[in-house]
Order: C-alpha cells, then structure tokens, then sequence
C-alpha cells in the first residue's frame, strides 16, 4: 500500500525587518596575529574589545542582525576550532550570547564580503549576505542602519566600511564605525 502525501501547503512568514546590522570585523585577529606589531594603546584597546562583542550579542534586539567576518579561509577556522584557538572560542561565546542564532551570519577569510575596490564584487556579497538573513526570517532593507567595529580599524574595519558604502544600497547616512568597539577606541587615527 502506497501513502500519497499532497503537496504542502506553506504559510509565507512575514520577514522581519532588521533596524540595524552590526558587522563584527575579524574578532579576535589582534590576540591572534598581531599582538607585537601594534602600540600599546592599542593592545590594551584590544584586550577590552572581546567582553564588549559579548556584551553587545547579549543584548542584541529582535530587530538587529549581527553579521561576523572571519579572518581565516574556512578549513583553517575549523582546524583552529578543534584546538580551541582564542579567536574560534570568542566567535563561538559571541555567537552563543545571541539570544537568537537565526540573527547571526558568519562568513570566514574566503568569503570576505567586502573589497571597497570593486562594486560588482561588493554588490554580489551584499546580496548574497541579504538573501542568507532572509532565508533566516529577515529582511536586511534600504532602511537599515549600518554598524561596523572590529579589530584593525585602520585596515579591515575600513575596508569593510568601503565595501558597504561601494554597494550603495544603504543610505551612506546611516552607515558608521563605531570606534569605542574597535582596537582604535578613542584614539584619534594615525595620519
């Protein structure tokens, strides 16, 4: 005896619309990578940074989306990860504080969104990033604000600033960096 089982019947959820998406740049990258490379100011910036991601996650809102760029290619964060890497285990604290995982997008080094240089490629990353939120229940939209931190804010940080405003999807009025959450703080940048 056979079962036949119809085609199902799916309700279409209304999407979420997300008010703000926070884009964490390379957490952990400092400790893991540059510590003799950088001033002591900011070092000890950096070595504040990691409860403040937590702090952050925790307290993210139902209609924000956090979105966190990875520094390393993928096998190398899993490898990394089996071993519990500091940079793997602050992602994986950050990720689970989150109230909501569904509101948390990682991308890893080979799939950095964001090159500031080529719109084309900034354009496909921001979509592609659009349609991964959406297939979560969200709607990452026009009117959505832009925060971005991280560490290296002199590098990365503003790289992905440059990509975000080279997709010219959002209003480059809502899109900043918010420097008390980068290795930088309140330091004023290098010339």
């Amino acid at each position: 005896m056979k079962l036949h089982f119809g085609p199902r019947e799916r309700k279409e959820v209304p999407l979420k619309k997300v008010s703000v998406l926070d884009v964490l740049v390379h957490p952990g990258y400092i400790k893991d990578t540059k510590t003799g490379l950088l001033a002591r100011e900011q070092l000890e910036q950096a070595e504040k940074l990691p409860e403040e991601y937590e702090k952050l996650a925790g307290n993210l809102r139902e209609d924000e989306f956090l979105l966190i760029i990875i520094h390393q290619p993928p096998e190398k964060y899993l490898a990394d990860a089996r071993i519990k890497k500091g940079y793997t285990e602050l992602i994986k604290t950050v990720r689970e504080r989150v109230k909501n995982r569904n509101q948390v997008i990682i991308l890893t080094g080979k799939t950095i969104p964001f090159s500031g240089a080529d719109k084309d490629y900034d354009n496909l990353a921001l979509e592609k990033i659009r349609l991964l939120a959406k297939t979560r229940g969200y709607d990452i939209n026009q009117e959505t604000s832009v925060n971005i931190f991280g560490e290296m804010h002199d590098e990365c940080v503003q790289e992905a600033l440059s990509g975000i405003k080279n997709a010219d999807f959002f209003d480059s009025n809502k899109i900043n960096i918010s420097r008390d959450l980068t290795d930088r703080g309140s330091q004023k940048p290098p010339n």
